[in-house]
């Protein structure tokens, strides 16, 4: 990352645009996603997989992190291993969470985002995208209107929240231009993306917590 902020010269800029960073070092390798080593059930796998482009990103991740685990260098920035999955991230909130919220929150007033004519929710398009802190604020009001609806559902609403607070907290250290992603966030960033399959009981991992608010929608 460092290189590439010197070399575009981004040094006295805030964060970096990760879809330019992505071009730029043009990493075309895919590896198949090993399902069974992630907390994602074969159904949000599926859905996930529909989302051709969303795949292709997490393949992308898989085929670095091979290379993620040999590093053994004090102080390393793991950002470039994490650009891919934070690029997931970004499309799965812009894909399947953005879909949701359209159908429970039209009414939601987004013109101070500044979206051209867009100024309600329902208003977006298939290729209008937010940042991950608009989600934060879209789904703080989805839960404040629909409380008593999720206090009947088997979901945990107040930890898919975190989970996605804090996955959004990680993919912005990959993007600001002073910050470097350690080892130890990395493998954070991918445990609360994906989870693991030995810990499926302790917490639903953020992309299949997404898939599922939208299998839930006609409950809620």
């Amino acid at each position: 990352k460092n290189f590439y902020i010197k070399s575009n010269h981004l040094e006295n800029q805030k964060y970096i645009n990760l879809y330019d960073y992505h071009k730029s070092i043009q990493w075309t390798h895919e590896k198949d996603v090993v399902k069974e080593n992630y907390g994602v059930s074969e159904r949000a796998w599926k859905v996930i997989e529909c989302e051709k482009e969303i795949y292709q990103y997490i393949k992308y991740g898989e085929a670095l992190k091979d290379f993620a685990f040999k590093v053994r260098q004090p102080g390393y920035d793991y950002s470039a291993f994490a650009l891919n999955y934070c690029l997931a991230f970004e499309l799965v909130s812009n894909r399947i969470l953005k879909n949701f919220l359209i159908k429970k929150i039209p009414e939601y007033d987004v013109s101070a985002i500044k979206k051209g004519k867009i100024k309600t929710l329902k208003d977006s398009k298939y290729y209008t995208s937010y940042y991950l802190g608009n989600y934060t604020y879209f789904l703080g009001y989805f839960k404040e209107k629909y409380f008593n609806s999720l206090q009947q559902l088997d979901f945990d609403f107040d930890m898919f929240y975190k989970n996605f607070e804090d996955s959004a907290n990680l993919r912005n250290k990959v993007a600001h231009v002073r910050d470097k992603l350690s080892g130890e966030e990395y493998n954070d960033l991918l445990l609360l993306l994906f989870g693991r399959n030995d810990n499926k009981s302790e917490q639903t991992p953020v992309f299949e917590s997404i898939c599922k608010l939208s299998w839930m929608a006609d409950k809620i």
